[in-house]
């Protein structure tokens, strides 16, 4: 990795907002997957970031396979970013179920499972 590689701005789960973080540890790795009667290779790194501003760490995967077109690398922060998620409001006097629902509807939002939270909604609507 070159030495302009050795930080990066990333949304900081902790202060809020997007961070510079600093390249703590990487380690590169080399594997196949097994898919029917054929090997898929797939290949990258893992990068450890700190914050800048406060110290978390991130864990990146950041990496390439033969089943995505051949100029695209992905890229995998963990834990999660929380800078799109919803959180979800408090309803006085509503029935433990549908407090369970709306719970579900936004949660697989956040979780990037849209048609999920599509299905879902037509359920909440028509008791609002």
């Amino acid at each position: 990795m070159a030495e302009a590689d050795k930080t990066s701005w990333i949304y900081c789960n902790v202060c809020k907002g997007s961070t510079q973080h600093v390249l703590v540890a990487s380690k590169e790795y080399d594997g196949h997957l097994r898919v029917g009667s054929g090997d898929l290779a797939e290949w990258g790194e893992y990068r450890l970031w700190a914050c800048a501003g406060c110290d978390t760490c991130t864990i990146e995967d950041h990496y390439q396979a033969d089943y995505l077109p051949s100029s695209q690398i992905e890229s995998i922060l963990h834990p999660k970013r929380t800078s799109s998620s919803r959180l979800t409001k408090h309803f006085v006097n509503l029935p433990a179920k549908l407090e369970n629902l709306y719970s579900e509807v936004v949660q697989s939002n956040n979780e990037g499972l849209h048609l999920l939270c599509a299905g879902g909604w037509p359920s909440l609507s028509r008791h609002f």
